[in-house]
Protein backbone atom coordinates (compact mmCIF):
# COMPACT_ATOMS: atom_id res chain seq x y z
CA UNK A 1 0.00 0.00 0.00
CA UNK A 2 2.21 2.82 -0.56
CA UNK A 3 0.74 5.44 -3.58
CA UNK A 4 3.30 6.39 -6.58
CA UNK A 5 4.88 9.58 -6.16
CA UNK A 6 3.76 11.93 -8.85
CA UNK A 7 4.83 12.90 -10.86
CA UNK A 8 6.83 9.47 -11.73
CA UNK A 9 11.04 9.57 -11.51
CA UNK A 10 12.84 9.90 -14.53
CA UNK A 11 14.19 6.37 -16.40
CA UNK A 12 17.18 4.55 -15.27
CA UNK A 13 18.83 4.60 -18.38
CA UNK A 14 19.83 7.05 -20.85
CA UNK A 15 17.87 5.74 -23.53
CA UNK A 16 13.67 4.58 -22.31
CA UNK A 17 13.67 2.22 -24.92
CA UNK A 18 15.04 -0.47 -23.01
CA UNK A 19 12.86 0.15 -20.19
CA UNK A 20 10.51 -2.19 -21.70
CA UNK A 21 9.38 -5.44 -21.26
CA UNK A 22 11.57 -7.82 -23.31
CA UNK A 23 9.70 -10.17 -26.13
CA UNK A 24 10.45 -13.96 -25.15
CA UNK A 25 9.12 -16.28 -27.71
CA UNK A 26 9.96 -20.09 -27.68
CA UNK A 27 12.16 -21.16 -30.80
CA UNK A 28 9.11 -22.48 -32.04
CA UNK A 29 6.86 -19.54 -31.61
CA UNK A 30 8.63 -18.52 -35.49
CA UNK A 31 6.68 -16.28 -37.97
CA UNK A 32 7.82 -18.12 -40.55
CA UNK A 33 10.99 -20.86 -42.22
CA UNK A 34 12.16 -22.07 -45.18
CA UNK A 35 14.88 -25.09 -45.45
CA UNK A 36 15.49 -28.07 -43.19
CA UNK A 37 14.11 -27.00 -39.92
CA UNK A 38 13.38 -29.90 -36.81
CA UNK A 39 11.27 -28.87 -33.69
CA UNK A 40 12.23 -30.50 -30.25
CA UNK A 41 9.08 -29.32 -28.01
CA UNK A 42 10.08 -25.66 -28.17
CA UNK A 43 13.55 -25.48 -29.77
CA UNK A 44 13.73 -25.40 -33.46
CA UNK A 45 17.32 -26.95 -35.02
CA UNK A 46 18.64 -26.74 -38.26
CA UNK A 47 21.65 -27.83 -39.94
CA UNK A 48 21.13 -27.37 -43.49
CA UNK A 49 23.16 -24.38 -44.96
CA UNK A 50 21.21 -21.44 -46.18
CA UNK A 51 17.44 -22.51 -44.14
CA UNK A 52 16.05 -19.35 -42.78
CA UNK A 53 13.90 -19.12 -39.91
CA UNK A 54 12.27 -15.41 -39.15
CA UNK A 55 10.66 -13.73 -35.38
CA UNK A 56 8.94 -10.47 -35.69
CA UNK A 57 8.81 -8.19 -32.84
CA UNK A 58 9.26 -4.26 -31.66
CA UNK A 59 12.55 -3.89 -30.87
CA UNK A 60 15.98 -2.05 -30.98
CA UNK A 61 18.01 -5.15 -30.32
CA UNK A 62 17.62 -8.87 -30.39
CA UNK A 63 19.47 -12.47 -29.59
CA UNK A 64 18.99 -15.89 -28.72
CA UNK A 65 19.12 -18.19 -25.63
CA UNK A 66 20.29 -22.06 -27.40
CA UNK A 67 20.55 -25.14 -25.08
CA UNK A 68 24.10 -25.50 -25.63
CA UNK A 69 27.19 -23.02 -26.16
CA UNK A 70 27.63 -23.68 -29.99
CA UNK A 71 29.33 -20.95 -32.22
CA UNK A 72 28.51 -17.95 -33.65
CA UNK A 73 27.37 -19.74 -37.25
CA UNK A 74 24.08 -17.87 -38.44
CA UNK A 75 23.72 -14.60 -40.68
CA UNK A 76 21.17 -12.36 -39.77
CA UNK A 77 18.36 -9.75 -42.01
CA UNK A 78 16.67 -6.83 -40.54
CA UNK A 79 13.64 -6.11 -42.49
CA UNK A 80 14.48 -7.85 -45.74
CA UNK A 81 18.05 -6.04 -45.51
CA UNK A 82 21.33 -7.99 -46.62
CA UNK A 83 22.69 -10.57 -44.84
CA UNK A 84 25.64 -10.36 -42.33
CA UNK A 85 27.59 -11.93 -39.56
CA UNK A 86 25.61 -11.54 -36.02
CA UNK A 87 26.36 -12.28 -32.38
CA UNK A 88 22.89 -14.19 -32.31
CA UNK A 89 23.86 -15.96 -29.16
CA UNK A 90 26.49 -14.00 -26.87
CA UNK A 91 24.85 -10.18 -25.76
CA UNK A 92 22.48 -9.77 -28.40
CA UNK A 93 22.39 -6.75 -31.48
CA UNK A 94 21.78 -3.72 -31.47
CA UNK A 95 19.07 -2.47 -34.70
CA UNK A 96 20.00 0.65 -35.95
CA UNK A 97 17.89 3.50 -35.23
CA UNK A 98 15.02 3.17 -32.83
CA UNK A 99 12.68 0.94 -30.91
CA UNK A 100 10.26 -0.18 -34.09
CA UNK A 101 8.64 -3.03 -35.12
CA UNK A 102 11.35 -5.10 -36.98
CA UNK A 103 11.29 -8.74 -38.97
CA UNK A 104 14.78 -10.69 -38.56
CA UNK A 105 15.90 -13.55 -40.62
CA UNK A 106 18.43 -15.96 -39.30
CA UNK A 107 20.21 -18.42 -41.69
CA UNK A 108 21.94 -20.95 -41.19
CA UNK A 109 26.16 -19.63 -42.25
CA UNK A 110 27.13 -23.49 -40.73
CA UNK A 111 26.86 -26.21 -38.62
CA UNK A 112 23.88 -26.06 -36.04
CA UNK A 113 21.58 -23.80 -35.78
CA UNK A 114 19.33 -24.45 -32.58
CA UNK A 115 17.11 -21.50 -31.01
CA UNK A 116 15.81 -21.86 -27.72
CA UNK A 117 14.66 -18.68 -27.26
CA UNK A 118 14.16 -15.35 -29.26
CA UNK A 119 14.58 -12.51 -27.13
CA UNK A 120 13.75 -8.82 -27.93
CA UNK A 121 14.31 -5.49 -26.30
Amino acid sequence: GVAQPNPLPARLYDNGDYENTPTIKLGTAYDSRSGTWADNGTEVSSSTVGSIITYSATCQSFGAYRSDAGSNDVQVSIDGGAYADSSFYQNGTAIAGGRAAHTIAVKVKSGTVKVTQFWAV
